[in-house]
């Protein structure tokens, strides 16, 4: 069963590019338009690694799984999870490593939600804000089984940076999961990142990626290592910390082979003491 909020967005515009749909399609999907498209070219033009970084930003969503379903979690919430694209299976995933994980997609675009529901069907997805999440683990107790009283991991992959919130703001918001959920509970978070202003390349080329973004999509901000850290408190990180995403694998890069974009996505994943 899926909720419908009535003061949700509904509908499809062909006339404004979406982020779901650009990432779509540059994760190789086909749910996307020429005018996702055309928005895309202009950022192609500031960084034509974008492809390869987002690739990159849904293996470490796939890490962070496997990750998590080896210590034992069997249950997930997807938050923002936009359009399903080819191998992007989180269940499939986890239950390499679990016998029955549960996977709970949540996204407030119906359009989303009509697509990973047609996607995984042994999923449940519901349509609602991730920004209230009394209202989102309340729904997907209800309509997706999640057993709240056991550990949940909280997904939240390149979602975060397009929230129309302040970086306080969003704290509250993770600290709202964490104060639901049971102990051993998880939160995987990856960002967009602005480094300091004296890594000169890196720190343009997020300025003008953030432009390009705001310009086309009317979000996506690059915060400071600071500000993302935020989004952790009460939620203490695990190894390796908030840092960037080729440390997150077995054969993590010296700074030295590192791209200026490459430097442009933290990630890390906390667990509830």
């Amino acid at each position: 069963m899926t909720h419908h909020p009535p003061h949700l967005p509904v509908g499809l515009d062909r006339t404004r590019p979406s982020v779901a749909r650009a990432t779509n399609h540059l994760l190789g999907g086909e749910a996307n338009f020429a005018v996702d498209r055309a928005a895309l070219d202009d950022l192609l033009a500031i960084a034509p690694e974008l492809p390869a970084l987002t690739r990159a930003t849904r293996a470490w969503l796939h890490h962070v799984v496997a990750e998590l379903a080896r210590a034992g979690i069997d249950q997930f919430l997807d938050l923002g999870a936009g359009l399903p694209e080819p191998g992007h299976d989180l269940r499939a995933v986890a239950a390499r490593h679990q016998p029955r994980p549960r996977v709970v997609h949540v996204d407030n675009d119906l359009v989303c939600v009509r697509h990973l529901q047609v996607a995984f069907p042994a999923c449940r997805t519901i349509h609602t804000d991730l920004t209230d999440p009394a209202t989102v683990l309340r729904l997907a107790q209800r309509h997706g089984g999640l057993d709240l009283r056991r550990p949940v991991a909280v997904l939240a992959g390149g979602i975060v940076h397009h929230l129309h919130l302040a970086p306080g703001e969003i704290a509250a918001v993770t600290a709202g999961y964490g104060d639901l959920l049971a102990p051993g509970s998880a939160l995987a978070i990856s960002h967009y990142h602005r480094p300091p202003a004296q890594d000169r390349a890196a720190h343009r080329l997020a300025v003008d990626l953030q432009n390009g973004f705001l310009t086309h999509f009317g979000s996506g901000w690059f915060r400071t290592r600071d500000q993302i850290h935020r989004y952790f408190t009460g939620w203490p990180l695990t190894s390796p910390g908030l840092t960037y995403l080729d440390r997150h694998t077995d054969t993590p890069r010296t700074p030295n082979n590192r791209s200026p974009l490459q430097g442009l996505v933290l990630a890390g994943t906390a667990r509830k003491p």
